[in-house]
């Protein structure tokens, strides 16, 4: 976001497919296509929706309702930093629509933009490998307590030469 501008970003025609997409979605291409503007644009498209079909809920109850809906929603990565980026242009592109919302620009109203700009910390966002390890934890993969010991690609193959060894 540049300055104080009110200014969106328009999507190409594939990036407005993916963007208004139902369901799961895998996107997969080079650095720079804009990936992260079409995750962060599907996540206020979700919103947007979700709050054109509970604008008749009460304000209060409408923000415990988008936290459970947020809490449903995985943006996943394979780097901590393209995590970091996308939930920081995931928070920026909210207040870009709260702010729009306040001049009028925006056909929800600003106090559902701040409720919603509030919950993001209910989407997960991080990595494919720290989401797995959240499943475990939570004790989502039958056999696993959550307690065991986690060990990378190269102590895995120690512990097997070593038990060839000892064979």
């Amino acid at each position: 976001m540049s300055g104080d501008s009110l200014e969106l970003r328009i999507p190409n025609d594939e990036q407005k497919l993916a963007i208004a997409h139902e369901g799961g979605v895998l996107l997969s291409a080079g650095a720079g296509s804009g990936k992260t503007f079409v995750l962060v644009e599907h996540i206020i498209y979700l919103f947007e929706k979700f709050a054109r079909d509970n604008i008749e809920v009460p304000l209060e109850e409408f923000s415990q309702k988008i936290k459970v809906y947020f809490s449903e929603i995985v943006l996943m990565t394979f780097t901590k930093k393209a995590a970091g980026e996308l939930s920081l242009r995931l928070q920026n592109r909210f207040e870009l629509a709260k702010k729009r919302a306040h001049e009028g620009l925006e056909e929800l109203e600003e106090s559902y933009w701040e409720v919603a700009e509030q919950s993001i910390p209910y989407i997960y966002v991080g990595t494919i490998h720290g989401f797995c390890y959240r499943l475990i934890l939570q004790g989502y993969i039958p056999g696993f307590t959550g307690h065991e010991e986690m060990i990378g690609d190269i102590d895995f193959q120690r512990k097997i030469e070593g038990l060839i060894d000892l064979w």
